[in-house]
């Protein structure tokens, strides 16, 4: 089973730790949450979250979720392969662990971020 991770600003990770469960206004309006394999994170971030400073990483436990993720094509053109999507609640307690990550000074091209997503 390969991991998955979910990508979420500081004030949705502060929201989620007041109600216990991981969500986003995104998630919401779309009717699942959000995830991404390791290898979709660097576009994942390029693409939505470039304008934001600091964002926190969340690896996610599946056991107990594992019936509840679909793994689905993107709705963009742009993304290649399929993105595990939770289709359900995701309680903080199913975290496994979490990182505050900054931005840093450079960006890996476009082009190299779409070849990574091909290679798997």
């Amino acid at each position: 089973m390969r991991n998955v991770f979910k990508v979420l600003t500081t004030e949705d990770w502060n929201k989620s730790q007041k109600s216990g469960y991981i969500s986003t206004d995104l998630d919401e309006k779309d009717g699942f949450i959000h995830l991404s394999f390791a290898n979709q994170l660097p576009l994942t971030l390029q693409l939505y979250f470039d304008n934001v400073h600091e964002i926190v990483l969340l690896k996610v436990d599946q056991k107990n979720l594992i019936n509840e993720i679909i793994y689905e094509n993107p709705n963009s053109s742009k993304r290649m392969g399929k993105f595990p999507h939770l289709y359900g609640k995701l309680p903080i307690e199913n975290i496994l662990n979490n990182w505050n990550i900054r931005k840093n000074a450079f960006k890996l091209p476009i082009c190299v971020l779409l070849d990574a997503e091909k290679d798997t």
